[in-house]
């Protein structure tokens, strides 16, 4: 029997969005509501940047896919949303992003009061703009070329003094690095950045760090051992 009320709009804000393998309380309520003539809108927690690490996963497509295409109509009548973040739980964190972008960055990024697109700089500008951050993030996609990666960018932050939170690899376990704080997916890429924001003294601390293991690394170390390796390797064939 359904009750006269008069029509009303609704809004869920749930943590589960709609199309997943997960059915929660939300979604029946949507529906139920729906069907008896309410206009529903379904709102779930967004979907970050982060979650580009697992893009394989069927599901964090269906949300990205969702974002995009600014909401999903069902045929019962609930449209559900799937927001765009750039970091969970740290809308206050501003985000430098240096590099060249196109509109299709502006338009997915660019909206936030804490998001940066400052364009291309020079490379030898780079530390100039370090030297003001907190934390360096390099997030990792699930690519198997990345699980031998070893990104320059790692170095470049390091040798900055900057923390620096990344996707757990093979190659970057095997480092072993003092400075560097590894991620199993993004609720711990999140938590990790949120733990260093939050603590300034351990920042400080794993910065001296990163620049004592990373002047280990720079061009100019790495030159040097290329060239004693190759020649103590040609005279001891002679």
């Amino acid at each position: 029997m359904t009750i006269g009320f008069k029509k009303l709009t609704i809004v869920f804000a749930s943590h589960t969005f709609m199309g997943g393998t997960f059915v929660v309380g939300s979604h029946h309520l949507a529906r139920c509501l729906a069907n008896q003539g309410h206009r529903v809108l379904h709102l779930s927690t967004p979907v970050t940047p982060f979650h580009l690490v697992g893009w394989s996963n069927a599901e964090t497509k269906g949300r990205f896919e969702t974002w995009w295409h600014g909401g999903r109509a069902y045929h019962d009548g609930v449209i559900d949303y799937v927001p765009l973040g750039l970091i969970p739980k740290r809308p206050h964190a501003n985000v430098i992003l240096i590099g060249p972008y196109g509109n299709d960055v502006v338009k997915q990024l660019g909206a936030g009061d804490n998001i940066h697109l400052l364009g291309p700089r020079k490379y030898h500008q780079l530390p100039a703009y370090f030297q003001h951050a907190d934390i360096g993030l390099l997030p990792l996609s699930d690519h198997p070329v990345n699980d031998g990666r070893s990104p320059m960018k790692l170095f470049e932050y390091g040798a900055s003094g900057l923390p620096v939170v990344a996707t757990r690899t093979a190659e970057l376990t095997r480092r072993k690095l003092d400075f560097l704080l590894l991620a199993d997916g993004m609720d711990e890429f999140v938590s990790q950045v949120k733990n260093l924001v939050n603590n300034d003294r351990t920042r400080a601390r794993i910065g001296l760090s990163a620049k004592d293991q990373s002047s280990n690394y720079s061009w100019e170390a790495i030159t040097h051992r290329l060239l004693y390796d190759t020649f103590r390797g040609v005279c001891q064939s002679v």
